[in-house]
């Protein structure tokens, strides 16, 4: 009895042995490693060929990266990017050439449509006798990176023609940033629609310019928000603006409400920011302007505050406030005009919305005329003074 059992032990341990290794072959081990590899190969697509008119839509997997093969693109319609999300289009090496200002319209742009959650590298937009750049449709989540826009006539423009009703579901542009971009001679930029005749078009929220450079040129306003609800500017660098204007100039203005710090501007004319004060809803909301460098103004003082009866509109907007603190100012009204005296702020403080203006803790010098002591301000005094200093 003892031998049977001992004989039937090796067939019944082979037996196990064999099942356990059939086991293992059966799962798809292999075959998910190769699913995985595919998947992997397929989030990075290439188009373009270097030079045609290029449109870049469709469906693609979510983390996908298109890279647009690099050339000069200048054959008049530019890059179409339009109905995309939770993508990355790469444009290294790509310029999209205007040919010298030789055509106004649509020439060699770059137009994005109807994006969500998409981010833009690299690329150059150059030359071009009109706007360098169109937002329309619908964008929510949009980032420009390390983009250069050199000699352009004009900026960066939105179509959209969208009513506000009060929601975010009818704000066409948001969540947008420029980071790390270069904008070299080029005119102004107009992003958002308008607040006028008791109605809000084309409202923009949460916009970013953060890190950039922005040099050599007379936009007047190199980037104007006509219908803006929190612009984001912050740690740029401004060189030579306006130097060959005369008039009046914010180089960003705000019709609305901005978070603007930690900028620095040398030689130039003109504000270096100003808001045109109304918050959009009921709440009201305050702007801030902060930690700035403003150094050789040609004339005007750095910063301007104004309000408008246009902006107020019956269950739409409410006022807004602004603190402007702790930025350094120096050599303002370097050309020494008398009727337009330099200091921290021109404050048309009219009470038309009822918004308040705060002038805390700023650092100034070489203004022109001296200001008059512990005044700081042109026009209507400031509601809340303190902390300013001029040396």
């Amino acid at each position: 009895m003892k031998k049977s059992i001992l004989l039937l032990l090796p067939i019944i341990l082979l037996g196990a042995c064999q099942k356990t290794i059939e086991t293992i072959v059966e799962e798809p081990v292999s075959d998910n490693i190769v699913r995985e590899s595919t998947a992997l190969r397929n989030r990075t697509v290439y188009v373009g060929d270097g030079s045609s008119n290029l449109s870049i839509s469709g469906t693609y997997a979510s983390g996908t990266i298109i890279v647009v093969k690099p050339g000069i693109y200048n054959k008049g319609g530019g890059i179409t990017i339009k109905g995309l999300s939770n993508v990355t289009i790469q444009l290294t090496g790509v310029i999209l050439d205007g040919l010298n200002q030789s055509q106004p319209g649509f020439y060699n742009v770059l137009q994005l449509e109807n994006l969500k959650n998409v981010t833009i590298k690299g690329g150059t937009t150059q030359n071009c006798g009109y706007r360098q750049l169109y937002l329309s449709n619908k964008i929510d989540g949009l980032v420009v990176t390390g983009h250069i826009f050199k000699n352009n006539a004009e900026g960066i423009f939105t179509s959209g023609g969208t009513v506000w009703d009060g929601t975010d579901a009818t704000i066409p542009f948001k969540n947008i940033a420029f980071r790390k971009c270069s904008f070299i001679n080029c005119g102004s930029s107009s992003i958002g629609g308008s607040v006028d005749n008791n109605t809000v078009t084309d409202l923009v929220k949460n916009f970013e310019i953060s890190a950039c450079t922005i040099s050599d040129a007379n936009p007047g306003s190199a980037f104007y928000f006509p219908a803006i609800d929190n612009a984001l500017v912050f740690n740029n660098t401004l060189a030579r603006i306006n130097l060959g204007l005369t008039n009046d100039n914010r180089i960003f203005l705000f019709t609305g409400t901005a978070e603007f710090y930690g900028n620095k501007i040398n030689n130039y004319q003109g504000h270096l920011a100003a808001t045109w004060a109304v918050s959009f809803g009921s709440i009201k909301k305050t702007s801030h302007f902060y930690s700035n460098t403003c150094n050789g103004s040609l004339k005007y003082s750095a910063f301007e505050f104004q309000e408008f009866d246009r902006l107020n509109i019956l269950g739409k907007t409410s006022p807004a406030d602004l603190v402007v603190s702790n930025n350094t100012c120096s050599n303002l009204n370097t050309e020494h005009h008398d009727e337009f005296a330099a200091n921290f702020i021109d404050n048309y403080e009219y009470g038309l919305m009822g918004g308040h203006v705060s002038l805390l803790n700023n650092r100034g010098s070489n203004f022109y005329p001296i200001p008059e002591p512990n005044v700081f301000w042109n026009l209507a005094k400031p509601s809340t003074v303190s902390g300013n200093k001029y040396q």
